[in-house]
């Protein structure tokens, strides 16, 4: 699925995107409908409606491609989380869907760093954020699942545990090691 040099962006790779998408798509859903809606079928969705609406984008930069796909991401976990729930459409449900979405996105970038200065440093955060969000694929899932909920998703420690229905060692040991893993490829907290 690859692209030509869109509106000046570098040839568009679009498995490039996945990991930070599934990060975004696994906030989307929430904890009772994730096991009727697969948060990479949200991205697989994303991508091809993606792929086939590329002419209209109109962005000139990576961080604008990386919005609008959060965008369309958003529509597609609202219209799934509508068809689950057999509801025409509830206002407060979709402003969460947006929220949950846009806060871990947030929150992915606040984790890199707060400050640009220049496009040179704005490209290079966006590369940190894909590298990252490819970097928490890559752990355990146990893992993965605590890292966003501390992080992403900005729970204490002992929110996370009764998430996950574990004890707060236990979640405490999960971050530890996930963090370590993440640290041992280059990246921060």
């Amino acid at each position: 699925m690859n692209t030509p040099e869109i509106n000046g962006i570098a040839p568009l790779d679009w498995e490039r995107y996945r990991a930070y998408l599934r990060l975004m798509a696994g906030a989307g859903v929430e904890s009772y409908l994730q096991a009727r809606i697969d948060p990479s079928d949200l991205v697989q969705q994303t991508l091809l409606q993606a792929h086939t609406a590329l002419p209209s984008f109109r962005g000139n930069s990576e961080a604008e491609m990386l919005a609008w796909l959060r965008q369309i991401l958003i529509r597609k976990t609202m219209n799934a989380t509508r068809n689950e729930t057999r509801e025409r459409r509830n206002i407060d449900r979709e402003r969460a869907i947006e929220a949950a979405v846009s806060a871990s996105s947030s929150s992915l970038e606040r984790v890199l760093s707060a400050r640009e200065v220049s496009p040179a440093e704005r490209i290079a955060r966006t590369e940190e954020l894909l590298r990252l969000a490819e970097e928490i694929e890559q752990l355990p899932d146990d893992q993965q699942q605590a890292i966003r909920l501390r992080y992403w998703a900005e729970h204490s420690v002992e929110e996370v545990a009764i998430a996950m229905g574990r004890s707060v060692p236990s979640v405490a040991g999960l971050l530890r090691r996930g963090l370590a893993a993440l640290r041992t490829c280059g990246l921060e907290e």
